[in-house]
């Protein structure tokens, strides 16, 4: 593996950490929120986008998952 494959799949591996993260908040019914530089908190109520960002969070996994495998 070349150091580029190597900290490319580190950076996979963080990402993957932080999206089973947001997983486990809305599995357990904890309220997720964004933040930004120039927003303050942005809650995701229940509704379509709490659905939609489950579903992306749940998809976005699984095609980090199969990339790290590729490396």
């Amino acid at each position: 593996m070349t150091r580029e494959a190597f900290e490319k799949a580190k950076d996979i591996v963080v990402d993957i950490q932080s999206l089973k993260n947001i997983k486990s908040e809305y599995k357990d019914n904890h309220w997720i929120s964004f933040y930004g530089a120039g927003v303050k908190e942005q809650p995701i109520t229940n509704g379509i986008l709490r659905e939609d960002l489950e579903k992306f969070v749940d998809d976005e996994i699984i095609k980090l998952e199969k990339e790290l495998e590729k490396l």
